[in-house]
């Protein structure tokens, strides 16, 4: 996650040099993706943590809930 605060940074840098847009999209396109998957994969760990093989019998919507709420 640290490298993540340095893409955050370089996209305020890149805005703040007046690069051009669609390089300052792609660059922050880049460090969403990769906290969204840093998000889903701490979610994954949690349930496995917290529910273990209970998590099999948990309710659907629980789980879509616990989800979304990343969304």
């Amino acid at each position: 996650m640290f490298c993540q605060g340095g893409q955050l940074d370089a996209v305020i840098r890149m805005m703040e040099e007046g690069r051009e847009c669609t390089d300052v999209v792609t660059r922050l396109s880049a460090a969403n993706k990769a906290v969204s998957r840093a998000s889903f994969q701490v979610l994954s760990t949690i349930m496995k943590r917290c529910y273990g093989d209970e998590a099999a019998g948990m309710d659907p919507a629980d789980v879509e809930k616990m989800f979304l709420s990343f969304a």
